[in-house]
């Protein structure tokens, strides 16, 4: 199914293969970089990206420097929905994650019990990035509103406050994504191993430079204030929204939405949830994230 620029609806949910990508090899080079959808994915990938290549990224080949997992195992005869989204995504078309050149920077979304076995093992980096709820689900709606099947099947705030708190919440209709909470705390009881750094969407909004070179050192790079400076200035809002056009973001071209849409850069904004979640709203979602966070001792900024 070659992609043609035209508006791809997906006709149902991908089902991923998760026994081949529980299975999946390993390498200790590897590097992982884990998240809930909407959490900050695009700009740690570019923090990373940077930082790897002494600021010298091309912003025009971001897209295909890191590839997802989920879609790096699909193959002719898996599920026909995931099949046909990776022969239209340029970035994982005729990829597959065994042929990727050493070392690999892969990326996913998945429940941490969904990720290859042998990551205890092989113990490569992994770097895992986390957002208030808050925000993460404002984010979700912009995506989802600049979509092309969302005049078919429209969204609302409400609705995806509902269903996120009561359990039934599935980003782009993957289960395999699961809860917030669970993806989360899963990851934060990992945070003290040596090969895991638990990051937060706020902190590095707030500080870029002291959270790369936090970043820095998990990668095992010697990295200059002026690199870090470089990289701080690509890495704001402002650039990242002026060099969206130029990255030709893959997933646009696959959807057939315009670049200029921006649609992974929004805001950025740490507390822009304010603007758009009710009282009601506001307080159901604070009454469920209490019970979640009840017995640990991981803390969100909402403002």
């Amino acid at each position: 199914m070659e992609s043609d620029g035209a508006a791809y609806e997906q006709p149902g949910p991908a089902h991923y293969p998760k026994e081949k990508i529980k299975n999946a090899e390993i390498r200790e080079d590897d590097i992982f970089l884990i998240s809930y959808p909407k959490s900050g994915t695009h700009l740690l990938r570019y923090m990373m990206l940077l930082l790897l290549s002494d600021a010298e990224v091309d912003a025009a080949t971001v897209d295909s420097k890191s590839v997802l997992l989920e879609l790096a195992l699909v193959e002719d005869g898996d599920d026909p929905v995931a099949e046909a989204f990776k022969s239209r995504y340029a970035d994982t078309k005729g990829v597959h994650m065994d042929t990727l050149s050493s070392p690999r920077f892969l990326t996913s979304h998945f429940l941490f019990y969904l990720l290859p076995r042998q990551m205890d093992e092989k113990r490569p980096k992994i770097i895992y990035v986390a957002r208030n709820p808050k925000d993460l689900l404002v984010s979700y709606l912009n995506m989802r509103r600049k979509m092309p099947d969302y005049s078919l099947h429209p969204i609302t705030l409400q609705s995806i406050v509902d269903t996120f708190v009561d359990g039934d919440f599935s980003p782009f209709d993957v289960e395999d994504y699961g809860s917030w909470h669970e993806h989360v705390l899963a990851w934060w009881a990992k945070k003290d191993a040596e090969n895991v750094l638990f990051m937060k969407y706020e902190d590095i909004t707030r500080n870029m430079k002291d959270n790369l070179r936090l970043l820095a050192r998990f990668l095992g790079k010697n990295v200059s204030d002026e690199v870090i400076d470089k990289i701080a200035n690509l890495c704001s809002i402002e650039s990242m929204r002026k060099s969206a056009k130029a990255r030709n973001d893959a997933l646009c071209e696959c959807l057939g939405i315009p670049t200029t849409e921006h649609l992974f850069v929004n805001k950025g904004q740490v507390g822009g949830w304010k603007k758009h979640f009710t009282v009601a709203q506001s307080k159901r979602l604070d009454e469920a994230y209490r019970s979640w966070m009840m017995d640990s001792d991981l803390e969100f900024d909402f403002e």
